[in-house]
């Protein structure tokens, strides 16, 4: 049986040239946190249902939660970015486009891994309260990279498949966000 797609390494390579985004333009410097509003929209933090909060108690569970999700994706991106870039050696020398594609993803992960740094280094310098995460990152991504390369495939897409998720959540239930938003949710913080 043969799985049938239309995509290509070069289509893929393409489309993601078309997108440029840098870390610098997105936090850093002038660009900080807005603790005055909520990181994340409630389709996400889900805070606004909790009655027995006080607005205000629900507007720091929201930056709690919003912490939690960006340190969930920085997680993952420990052991995205290695596999993809040993995904990008496996064919170095017979396919080129494959391998630019591979190493661009690479490059958008580490990216974000730049981003969640950034983020989570603001959030600890201005949310008053040290929080915890679980980690350390390192060793989860070795643990997850020990296991067979489809398995870990297959999570990694399982994943991405989860951040579109909660990139339409994102941009179409948060009116305040605009259609220009980024996909970040920390895009939602700075505000």
């Amino acid at each position: 049986m043969s799985i049938q797609h239309n995509y290509t390494y070069e289509k893929t390579l393409t489309d993601s040239l078309k997108i440029n985004w840098n870390v610098d333009d997105l936090i850093g410097g002038t660009k900080l946190l807005d603790f005055s509003r909520p990181f994340l929209p409630d389709s996400l933090a889900r805070t606004n249902g909790i009655e027995s909060l006080s607005g205000k108690e629900r507007l720091v569970l929201n930056h709690i939660r919003g912490a939690t999700y960006l340190h969930l994706f920085g997680l993952v991106e420990e052991f995205i970015l290695p596999f993809t870039v040993d995904r990008a050696k496996d064919g170095l020398a017979t396919d080129k486009l494959r391998t630019r594609a591979l190493l661009g993803f690479a490059e958008e992960e580490a990216k974000h891994q730049q981003l969640f740094q950034r983020f989570a280094a603001e959030f600890a310098k201005d949310f008053g309260t040290p929080i915890e995460f679980i980690g350390p990152a390192s060793a989860i991504a070795k643990a997850v990279l020990s296991h067979s390369p489809l398995s870990v495939a297959i999570l990694i897409l399982h994943l991405e498949w989860a951040s579109r998720r909660h990139e339409y959540l994102t941009t179409w239930t948060a009116p305040a966000l605009g259609s220009a938003a980024s996909s970040t949710s920390f895009e939602y913080a700075r505000g």
